[in-house]
C-alpha cells in the first residue's frame, strides 16, 4: 500500500511541474504566468474531485 501511495505522490509532483513549466514557456512575463496559474488550475482541481 505505501508504494501505491508513494507512485501517486511523485506522479502528482511531476505533473505540477510539467504544468508550470508549461505555463512558464508559453508567457513571457512573470506577471503574466502568476495570473495565468488559477485559470489552469481550477479546472484541473475541480475535475479531479471526484
Amino acid at each position: 500500500m505505501f508504494w501505491i501511495f508513494l507512485a501517486a505522490m511523485v506522479l502528482t509532483a511531476v505533473s505540477g511541474i510539467a504544468i508550470g513549466l508549461l505555463i512558464s514557456s508559453l508567457v513571457s512575463e512573470s506577471k503574466t504566468a502568476v495570473n495565468i496559474i488559477p485559470v489552469v488550475l481550477i479546472p484541473k482541481s475541480s475535475s479531479g474531485a471526484r
